[in-house]
């Protein structure tokens, strides 16, 4: 039970003596505490694994990030009852820096919450994903690569056209007579077909060459695909297809806010925190009695003279008390008369 009321940050030696019920509702404190940095840290892992692709490095993260919220927890939730001196004793806490902490904890309760709604719904959410990249491949296609489409459909139309053109050309070239084409140049006679075919050549070069081209980029695209891990994608499927999952911040906030909220409501009604203002209380007032004595001895033994400490306040070291001169105010002449008298005449 020590261990747990060190979690919730209480003073074994100091809750030995507390009532039981007290005992036990910060034993509880520190029980929700225990919890919910066991849930961080499977949480930061699983994050930290979804991140960086990398087991080792998840764990690490996710034992660092739980050992912040840790820290910093802990930290806030000390300051809400921590000691006070008595000159501020009136001040426990303030609705602003109660705010100030209500965030922080909604900013820590919803880092460790949502790793977990994904961890327990990956199944649902993955059969989520498979259709997501299924549109994401099919947008790729019909609108990335929409340049490219257009160039395979332009150069597929050119070479249809230029294989009738070709196809007529040597038609009307077979039917022209020997007469005729003695007359014409054979070079001129063949340099339309052959034109012809080298431009139809040049055009399914470039043709195979786009598809090949799309092909790769498909490619990449698939495997970039797959490999990602849609974190974004996750959460938005997470709240528009499962807002039930809701409830498991809901019950993770009660594990995480009780230890604030016991703090609160009992800040001025248990044994607890009012026991360790009168430890720090006499703590203080011993260490100051302490430097009183050591610097005294110091000056005593450097400079072998007495040191007298005068204390212009009723409650050092806390000197919220000053102290007044009651002695009744006297007239010109005897203030003069206690000056010769300690001065001596000039």
């Amino acid at each position: 039970m020590q261990r747990l009321w060190r979690l919730s940050v209480c003073d074994p030696s100091i809750m030995a003596h507390c009532p039981k019920a007290e005992k036990v509702g910060y034993a509880l404190a520190g029980l929700c505490i225990l919890v919910f940095i066991v849930v961080s840290i499977f949480s930061g892992i699983y994050l930290s694994a979804l991140i960086f692709q990398s087991i080792p490095v998840a764990i690490v993260l996710g034992l660092g990030l739980a050992l912040n919220i840790l820290i910093v927890f802990q930290l806030a939730l000390a300051s809400v009852s921590s000691a006070r001196l008595p000159h501020t004793a009136h001040f426990r806490y303030s609705w602003s820096s109660t705010v100030v902490r209500l965030i922080y904890l909604g900013f820590i309760l919803l880092l460790v919450s949502k790793p977990l709604e994904l961890c327990l719904l990956q199944h649902q959410i993955g059969r989520d994903l498979v259709q997501f990249r299924a549109k994401q491949a099919q947008l790729f296609k019909t609108q990335n690569l929409s340049f490219i489409n257009k160039e395979i459909d332009k150069l597929q139309i050119d070479i249809q056209h230029l294989g009738r053109f070709i196809v007529q050309s040597q038609s009307q070239a077979d039917s022209w007579g020997d007469s005729l084409k003695q007359e014409l140049k054979p070079e001129l006679a063949l340099s339309s077909v052959e034109t012809l075919v080298k431009v139809k050549k040049g055009k399914e070069i470039a043709l195979q060459e786009l598809k090949a081209q799309k092909a790769l980029y498909i490619q990449k695209f698939r495997k970039a695909n797959q490999e990602s891990n849609h974190l974004i994608q996750r959460i938005k499927i997470l709240h528009s297809n499962y807002p039930a999952t809701w409830g498991i911040t809901v019950l993770l906030g009660l594990f995480l806010f009780f230890p604030f909220a016991y703090r609160v409501i009992n800040v001025n009604k248990h044994v607890y925190p009012v026991k360790c203002d009168s430890l720090d209380y006499n703590l203080v007032l011993r260490s100051y009695h302490n430097f009183k004595q050591v610097y005294a001895r110091v000056f005593l033994h450097k400079f072998s003279k007495k040191v007298v400490f005068h204390e212009p306040y009723l409650d050092p070291p806390f000197n919220t008390l000053r102290k007044y001169d009651t002695r009744p105010t006297k007239g010109k002449e005897a203030l003069i008369a206690w000056i010769v008298k300690e001065k001596g005449t000039p």
